[in-house]
């Protein structure tokens, strides 16, 4: 299972299929990376990823 976007990556050999289940309504993300590691991009993720945690949790309130 993956989000609508990484759909759009066209991954050769990769089958995307949707899923429809009353029961499924959301999925856990874990990211792990080394605490070191402070590369641009990397950083440019994580800020991406605690903006949409910060915006997920005002939104469940």
């Amino acid at each position: 299972m993956t989000t609508e976007s990484a759909v759009n990556l066209r991954l050769p050999g990769v089958v995307y299929r949707p899923l429809r289940s009353s029961q499924l309504r959301e999925i856990e993300l874990s990211c792990l990376y080394r605490r070191e590691d402070r590369s641009p991009i990397l950083q440019a993720f994580l800020k991406l990823i605690r903006a949409s945690r910060s915006k997920h949790a005002r939104v469940k309130r």
